[in-house]
């Protein structure tokens, strides 16, 4: 070989690079894996949000959706007790004829209550970007014990799931009683047509339940006396419902995540009828009651007086 050849020959040899596990293996693989990772991780979030995102906006509808079909029924409630809201009779036999019967049909209540199993003890959502700041540093770092309702201010709030069950569960059963009462009347006030038109007299509250018997006008009555008193305890829930179930369900929904500026709708009636309606009308003769139906006063105040959650 020349020795042109030779010097030709190691300068090449001299330009091949010596091998490098590190460069030549060990970091292309790492690259490839730390993309494929990042790219994993990139998935997983988007998605985890879109996931979010679907999640607050069905919590916000729903919300929305329940506010609304409360006022509705709220609205018929209210329609109904217009009839008989001045009503002053204070004789249950009275009250049981007077109270006129409601023919038409009222609609049930259906809420799924599993539907807001999203609403916590305490408001989670909506905070500005330093309020989440320093409760991360608060409870996360310095582990500091959150503020939370007693458990008698739980159970008087709407986070408190069965004060929504209980009124859905009574407006129903009103529903019942009034169709059930309505029915007992048109009985009632047939016969005693019938025996006021044979007998050319006026009926008296006392003929009226001598007449009827015992067992027919306590039925009656029984029925009056409860469809009252559920109506005004179930007006008064219902009311406070739609005025404060929208701040305590929009505290558990990140709002920023169902569109700008978006907010739980919030139902607010001050027409002079409706807070009319609003006041339970007067009380039966609890003493009265009590002799009718041969128990004691404390009886019946308890079968037929609601009390107030708040």
């Amino acid at each position: 070989m020349s020795t042109d050849a030779v010097l030709i020959a190691n300068a090449i040899a001299s330009m091949k690079a010596d091998s490098n596990i590190l460069k030549d293996y060990i970091f292309p693989l790492a690259m490839s894996f730390f993309s494929a990772f990042l790219g994993g991780m990139s998935a997983i979030y988007i998605y985890s949000k879109q996931e979010r995102i679907k999640k607050e906006k069905e919590n916000f509808n729903k919300t929305n959706a329940v506010i609304v079909k409360v006022v509705e029924r709220l609205n018929d409630l209210v329609a109904l007790k217009i009839n008989y809201h001045n009503i002053n009779e204070v004789n249950p036999i009275c009250r049981a004829l007077l109270i006129p019967p409601f023919l038409s049909h009222l609609q049930r209540l259906h809420v799924e209550v599993s539907d807001f199993l999203f609403i916590q003890p305490i408001p989670t959502a909506n905070k500005k970007w330093h309020e989440r700041f320093f409760d991360f540093i608060r409870f996360d770092i310095l582990s500091c014990k959150r503020k939370t309702l007693s458990m008698d201010e739980l159970g008087r709030s709407w986070r408190n799931l069965s004060r929504l069950s209980a009124f859905v569960s009574n407006y129903n059963i009103i529903v019942t009683t009034i169709e059930e009462r309505s029915k007992k009347l048109l009985e009632v006030k047939s016969r005693l047509s019938t025996y006021s038109s044979e007998y050319k007299i006026t009926i008296s509250p006392q003929l009226a339940y001598d007449v009827i018997g015992r067992d027919g006008m306590n039925a009656l009555i029984d029925l009056t006396e409860t469809f009252l008193s559920m109506v005004d305890h179930v007006i008064s829930e219902m009311d406070s419902f739609t005025k404060e179930f929208s701040d305590v369900a929009g505290s558990n929904i990140e709002l920023s995540f169902v569109g700008k500026g978006v907010k739980v709708i919030k139902v607010l009636n001050e027409r002079e009828l409706y807070l009319a309606c609003l006041k339970p009308i007067i009380n039966p003769d609890f003493n009265m009651l009590a002799k009718l139906f041969q128990s004691t006063l404390e009886e019946v105040k308890y079968k037929y007086t609601f009390t107030e959650w708040y």
